[in-house]
């Protein structure tokens, strides 16, 4: 899952540490999860995935963007740590698109690719 840039974007008073408490709770209600029934070849349990953000960038209708962008850098450590001490895995979006699209938020093709890949290789790591 990622976390919503848009809650960044439209919550300028979030800090990177109410953030990551945030998600630190929802990954440990997935990672707690069991199925009624074991999937034929399951052979690991569930375990939570972040991925966060891309870079956001200026909005000419929201003034909280540069806010955002500053909570979304300052959030990535502190979700790290708290996936290794936590049980999550998490990976950064913004090393796929480093830079927002022209509307701030948004980008094309290419970067969806790269992201899709990063996404894919993420995967990967956590299930070894």
């Amino acid at each position: 899952m990622g976390y919503d840039q848009c809650s960044l974007v439209s919550d300028p008073n979030l800090s990177a540490e109410a953030l990551c408490q945030r998600l630190i709770t929802l990954c440990s209600v997935i990672n707690k999860f069991t199925l009624p029934i074991p999937l034929e070849g399951q052979g690991k349990p569930i375990k939570a995935m972040l991925m966060a953000p891309t870079a956001i960038g200026p909005m000419p209708n929201n003034p909280n963007w540069d806010r955002a962008e500053t909570t979304r850098k300052r959030a990535f450590p502190l979700l790290k740590a708290a996936g290794l001490e936590h049980g999550f895995s998490v990976f950064d979006g913004a090393q796929a698109v480093p830079a927002p699209g022209p509307d701030g938020l948004h980008f094309g093709p290419d970067g969806h690719q790269r992201l899709g890949l990063m996404a894919a290789a993420a995967i990967r790591e956590a299930l070894r």
